[in-house]
C-alpha cells in the first residue's frame, strides 16, 4: 500500500530545490573563483587590482564552503553582494584611474547579479540586489565625476537597464514559480488518488478473496450430494430395485449423465481456485484415449437435444496409452466437444487421431 502525503511531497520538493540551488551556486562561484585565481596569476596592475582580486578570491572561497557545509542561502547571499561590491570597487577604479570603457563593462557585469538573485533566492531578492546595485551605482556616478569617461551618460543608462533587468527576472520567476506550485499540486493530487486507490485494491482484494472462499465451499457442499445422485443412479440402473421400464431407464441416465455435468461444472470451479491459490495437484498415469473419449461423448450426448448432431469416436483402440491426469484430459476433452455442440446446429462431430513425425 502506498502511503504519502502533502507534508512528505512538499518536503521533498523543497529538498530537491535546495540541492538544485546548490549546484548552481557550486558552478557560479566555482567559476568565478577560477576566473580570479588566473588574473592573479596573470599578474595585477596595481596593488589595488592585487588586492581586489585576493579579497574576491577569498569570499568565494568562503562561500563555496558554507555552501558545501549545507548553508547555501547565506553563501549565495554572501556571493551577491560581495559580487557587487567588488565590481563596484571595478567600476569607480577604472572610472577614476584607467579606462572609462572598462568601467562600463564592471557596470553590466554587476547586473547579472540581478538574475542570479532570483535563481538563488526568490523573486522578492530581485528587489533587494537592485536595490542595492541601484544604490551602488549611483555612488559611483558621484565619485566618477568628472573622471575620464562621462558618468552621467553611463551610469543611468546602466541604472535603466539594472531595473528594466529585474522586471523582465521578476516576471520569469514569478511565472516559473506559479508553474511549479501547479505542478507540485497536480503532484499531490495523483499521490492522493494513488493513496485512495491502494485502499480500494485492499479492499477488492479482500472481496476477492471472500468471493473464493465462498466458492470453495459452495462447490464442496455441492458436490457430496452430486455424488449420492450418480451413485443413486448407477445402483438403479444396475438392478438394486429389480428390472426397471425402458422410460425409467432413460430417465435414470438422464439424470446421472445431468447429475456428472453438473459435477464436472463443480470441479471446474474448484479447479479455477486452486490455479488461483497455486494448488492444483496433476497425477498422470497411462490414459486410453480411446476410452478417453467414449465417456466424454456418452457424457456430452445429453448436450445435443433435438439438434441433428452425431458424435463419433473414432480413434484407434489400440492406439499407444498416453501419460496424462485422465481427469484434466476428460475436462479439457469435455470442454471441447461441449463448445463444438453448441455452434454447431447439424452434422457430425468426431474425435481421431493422428501420426505427427517429427524431423531431427
Amino acid at each position: 500500500m502506498l502511503e504519502s502525503n502533502p507534508q512528505n511531497i512538499t518536503q521533498l520538493n523543497a529538498d530537491a530545490e535546495q540541492k538544485r540551488k546548490s549546484e548552481f551556486l557550486k558552478i557560479i562561484a566555482g567559476s568565478v573563483l577560477v576566473l580570479q585565481s588566473v588574473g592573479l596569476l596573470s599578474g595585477f596592475s596595481s596593488l589595488f587590482d592585487g588586492i581586489q582580486q585576493i579579497s574576491a578570491i577569498f569570499l568565494y572561497s568562503i562561500v563555496l564552503y558554507l555552501n558545501r557545509r549545507g548553508y547555501t542561502r547565506l553563501a549565495s547571499y554572501i556571493f551577491c553582494f560581495s559580487f557587487d561590491i567588488i565590481m563596484f570597487y571595478g567600476i569607480v577604479w577604472y572610472a577614476l584611474f584607467v579606462s572609462g570603457k572598462d568601467s562600463i563593462s564592471y557596470c553590466y557585469i554587476m547586473s547579472l547579479t540581478t538574475i542570479l538573485a532570483g535563481i538563488l533566492f526568490v523573486p522578492q531578492a530581485i528587489v533587494w540586489t537592485t536595490t542595492f546595485n541601484v544604490i551602488l551605482l549611483s555612488i559611483s556616478f558621484y565619485l566618477a565625476k568628472g573622471s575620464v569617461f562621462d558618468a552621467f551618460m553611463i551610469v543611468f543608462p546602466v541604472i535603466a537597464f539594472q531595473i528594466l533587468l529585474a522586471i523582465v527576472s521578476w516576471l520569469y520567476q514569478r511565472t516559473l514559480n506559479k508553474s511549479q506550485a501547479e505542478i507540485n499540486t497536480l503532484f499531490n493530487q495523483v499521490q492522493a488518488n494513488a493513496q485512495v486507490l491502494a485502499v480500494k485494491n485492499v479492499a477488492l482484494t479482500k472481496l476477492d478473496q471472500l468471493k473464493d472462499d465462498f466458492l470453495s465451499n459452495t462447490s464442496h457442499e455441492l458436490r457430496t450430494p452430486l455424488n449420492g445422485i450418480i451413485g443413486l443412479a448407477d445402483s438403479l440402473l444396475a438392478g438394486a430395485t429389480g428390472p426397471l421400464s425402458e422410460a425409467t431407464r432413460a430417465n435414470l441416465a438422464l439424470i446421472k449423465t445431468s447429475g456428472r455435468r453438473l459435477a464436472n461444472l463443480v470441479n471446474d470451479i474448484l479447479d479455477f481456485s486452486k490455479i488461483k491459490h497455486n494448488e492444483l495437484a496433476i497425477h498422470p498415469k497411462g490414459v486410453s484415449m480411446y476410452v478417453v473419449a467414449d465417456v466424454v461423448l456418452a457424457i456430452s450426448r445429453s448436450l445435443v437435444g433435438s439438434k441433428k448432431v452425431t458424435l463419433v469416436n473414432q480413434i484407434d483402440r489400440d492406439l499407444p496409452l498416453v501419460w496424462v491426469d485422465e481427469d484434466r484430459i476428460q475436462q479439457i476433452m469435455y470442454n471441447l466437444v461441449g463448445n463444438a455442440i453448441k455452434f454447431t446446429d447439424a452434422g457430425e462431430i468426431r474425435i481421431t487421431n493422428s501420426e505427427l513425425r517429427i524431423k531431427n
